[in-house]
């Protein structure tokens, strides 16, 4: 688990207005329906540089993640320790689904 803090969020409403997309699921990685891709993904990209901002056909093999048609438009995906949320408010202190290559996502064997 890594551990979140109210200084490390990332508010998409310094970024763009809500009118603009529709958050399907946050932190620490988040679906974005947009009502213009481009616009949106353009926005989401120059947002944070604790974010990455991935068109669905761009996100890494890795993921497992892309080939689902229920896979939304635009993925984001937050540094370990950084919160995606949409104003200020942190919603826990520590949370799961960071990328699984980093240490604090591994299992840990007895």
């Amino acid at each position: 688990m890594a551990q979140c803090s109210q200084e490390r969020l990332i508010k998409l409403d310094d970024c763009i207005d809500r009118s603009s997309y529709v958050l399907i699921d946050r932190s620490p990685v988040a679906a974005i329906l947009p009502n213009n891709v481009t616009h949106v993904y353009n926005l989401m990209k120059n947002c944070s540089p604790y974010m990455k901002v991935y068109l669905k056909e761009e996100i890494p093999e890795r993921y497992h993640y892309h080939h689902n048609k229920r896979i939304q438009p635009i993925i984001l995906v937050a540094d370990e320790g950084w919160t995606i949320v949409q104003n200020g408010s942190l919603p826990r202190l520590g949370d799961h689904g960071y990328d699984d290559t980093l240490p604090k996502m591994m299992v840990e064997s007895l």
